[in-house]
């Protein structure tokens, strides 16, 4: 079971990615109202993050838990950054 569950997660950071890299590329082309630096802020470098952060910690269950919440917390920690970030002028 666990490598079904392996797979499947994977797979959907795989699918998640891509809209990841377009929101990256949208950002960075200037198609939006944030700032082009913004686009080294999105969900995915959150993700790498939580997911680095997951893999360098001894293998324990959390450890494993921390690594498929990584989707989850990335999306929240960017969701929150744009709830306190300032208007722009």
């Amino acid at each position: 079971m666990g490598g079904v569950l392996n797979v499947a997660l994977y797979l959907s950071y795989v699918i998640i990615a891509v809209a990841f890299i377009d929101l990256i590329l949208v950002i960075a082309k200037g198609r939006t109202y944030l700032s082009r630096r913004e686009a080294f802020f999105t969900p995915l470098t959150w993700i790498g993050l939580i997911g680095a952060v997951s893999v360098i910690l001894p293998e324990s269950a959390f450890s494993k838990g921390l690594y498929t919440f990584c989707m989850n917390g990335g999306m929240i920690v960017w969701f929150v950054r744009m709830l306190f970030r300032k208007k722009p002028e």
